[in-house]
């Protein structure tokens, strides 16, 4: 069997238009996947380190060592295999000062400090919003600092250290 031009142009063509699609398909899949990856691995950092928090005194971890505990503790929440994989989606800024980041994420409109990264540089993987868990992470932090008498706060009202 012998194909003119034409006829070889149209089937290579259809191959083309195929492949684009089958590739475009498989993109999107791929793209979906990491987005629900970097979202669990998201809302599992945020657990491990509330429960770090409350069993600490307020504390924020120094490394992912401290962490490691809460990591199968909150497992159900996440997609990584092993702590090494979930490391490898998040990052945390361990450098980052307990009090500075509490009374800095409660002040509106201002330059806020990040917490929690996550490695794909996505802020917004749909229902979970890095900017929220970053939040919710500094309120958590405030609510146990300012109920322990080794930390103080300033009120961010005044400026000034509660009494």
């Amino acid at each position: 069997m012998r194909f003119n031009t034409r006829e070889l142009f149209a089937v290579v063509a259809v191959v083309a238009v195929l492949a684009a699609i089958i590739g475009g398909a498989i993109r999107g899949v791929n793209r979906e996947y990491r987005i629900h990856e970097d979202r669990y691995a998201i809302w599992q950092t945020q657990e491990m380190l509330h429960l770090y928090i409350d069993e600490n005194k307020g504390a924020l971890p120094s490394s992912w060592d401290e962490l490691a505990p809460y990591f199968l503790r909150t497992k159900n929440l996440g997609w990584a295999e092993d702590f090494d994989a979930h490391k490898a989606l998040v990052d945390i800024n361990f450098t980052l000062d307990a009090k500075d980041f509490c009374t800095s994420r409660t002040e509106e409109n201002s330059t806020l400090p990040k917490l929690v990264y996550l490695k794909s540089h996505r802020n917004d993987t749909g229902w979970v919003v890095l900017e929220e868990v970053n939040r919710s992470l500094a309120a958590i932090l405030y609510s146990r600092t300012t109920k322990n008498p080794g930390i103080s706060i300033p009120d961010s009202e005044s400026g000034e250290n509660p009494k």
